[in-house]
């Protein structure tokens, strides 16, 4: 969830750990097939899953198109993304974003 505010990140990684999802991350799956009635996959670091159902999530385009922004001034990246600083602040003083965002890395 690269882009996304870092204590969000966190708390949603808690969350899903505590309910048994198993979050693999910075890997990349090298093969994935049916084994029986289950999904076998490993990855690159050596990690392998057995389970009912993988998730993998490669990236998405920024949905900002209805949101006006222009209309606002608000500043977007060259794919559509919000620009904020480290505080999820844009460049208009009384707006902050959260979601669809360009944000510093720390």
């Amino acid at each position: 969830m690269r882009g996304f505010d870092l204590d969000l990140r966190d708390g949603l990684l808690a969350s899903m750990q505590k309910r048994g999802i198993r979050v693999l991350l910075g890997c990349q799956f090298t093969s994935i097939g049916k084994r029986g009635n289950c999904l076998h996959a490993e990855t690159n670091h050596g990690d392998v899953v057995e389970a009912d159902q993988i998730m993998l999530a490669i990236g998405r385009q920024p949905n900002t198109m209805a949101l006006h922004t222009g209309k606002a001034g608000i500043r977007l990246g060259r794919k559509g993304e919000i620009v904020v600083d480290e505080f999820s602040a844009t460049n208009v003083p009384h707006i902050h974003a959260i979601g669809d965002v360009d944000r510093p890395m720390r």
